[in-house]
């Protein structure tokens, strides 16, 4: 087989050069990117046009990140060779477009500074609050910060620790772009959640869940989610306790429908009667397994549900998505 012929099988940007660096062979893909080059001439001609060409020649096997033509490449070096030695006798060098892979790190990263700056100002408003606040008032803020806290830390905790693993695990399959776009496109959706959990966080003296349940949507919606809602009943004062465990559970089961199911719509149902509520999260999700970890969010929403003295019940649906449903008392004395 020659080397044209081995090109016929790959359909990313490829070139092959000898020892004296002549250009022996060149897909039409490389050509779209450096058009000057011509196959049998000595490819340091082209340094002129092209700087970048000393660096691809003159490395060792291996990898090397460069930008060209505003596009960022990853180039794949390798060395063709021959006899027990193994005496190098042709370099071939082939490119992977990363371009959209570097911009969604970018933006991702961007998305995670605005996390941090939403908690920074969380922490700001706490602090005037703590100014102003009365000294009959104490037992109040302590019981309203220990609240904030907790959902601070749970969502800091579990998102930004889920968020690092899975940069590492894009950097790490950089060369595999698909691969690479799966993982940051998660890192992005869980951001997204974080933000809005946070954003939330401060608001829990409202009490209302019906309003949470609508900025979720919002928020849900800019990162590609569709969430879908049915609102059945009016929210009671005497409900306002029930808000914050309701949110958590309902933030909890929207990670885990993405994270482990890969779901792009979430249809949440939360009917209110005279005397209960009834809450059901169900995703669009295929799962990989049907076998139900305890580690996926459960045991975190369950003491949710025991706050609430209410019921749980959750499994897979026949297609493979998910239902999580949630049955608790409205407690007025």
């Amino acid at each position: 087989m020659t080397y044209d012929d081995y090109l016929q099988n790959i359909t990313r940007p490829i070139i092959i050069l000898d020892k004296l660096h002549q250009v022996v062979t060149i897909s039409k893909e490389f050509l779209g990117i450096f058009p000057k080059i011509m196959k049998g001439e000595n490819i340091y001609i082209f340094e002129e046009d092209y700087p970048i060409i000393r660096k691809l020649v003159e490395s060792n096997e291996g990898y090397i990140r460069f930008r060209w033509a505003e596009h960022t490449y990853n180039a794949e070096i390798s060395f063709i060779s021959v006899g027990k030695k193994n005496r190098p006798i042709a370099r071939c060098i082939v490119l992977t477009d990363i371009t959209d892979i570097i911009n969604i790190l970018e933006e991702t990263t961007l998305k995670n500074m605005l996390l941090h700056s939403s908690n920074q100002k969380i922490n700001e408003q706490n602090d005037e609050l703590k100014k102003t606040i009365e000294v009959e008032q104490k037992d109040a803020l302590i019981r309203a910060q220990a609240l904030l806290l907790r959902n601070i830390h749970d969502t800091l905790g579990h998102s930004l620790t889920m968020i690092g693993a899975l940069f590492s695990l894009a950097i790490n399959a950089l060369p595999n772009e698909a691969a690479s776009l799966e993982k940051l496109h998660e890192a992005r959706r869980l951001i997204g959640i974080s933000i809005a959990d946070l954003e939330s966080a401060g608001d829990f003296e409202s009490g209302s869940f019906v309003s949470f349940l609508y900025k979720f949507k919002k928020s849900m919606a800019s990162i590609g989610i569709q969430v879908i809602l049915t609102i059945r009943g009016l929210e009671q004062e005497s409900q306002k306790y029930m808000y914050i465990d309701l949110m958590r559970i309902c933030l909890e089961a929207s990670t885990n429908a993405i994270k482990h199911g890969k779901a792009t719509m979430i249809r949440i149902v939360y009917i209110i009667k005279k005397d209960e509520i009834n809450l059901t999260i169900h995703d669009n999700g295929r799962a990989g397994s049907t076998s139900i970890k305890n580690g996926h969010g459960l045991v975190g929403m369950d003491e949710r549900v025991n706050n609430l003295f209410g019921d749980f019940m959750y499994g897979f649906v026949y297609d493979g998505s998910f239902l999580i449903d949630v049955i608790a008392p409205i407690i007025t004395k």
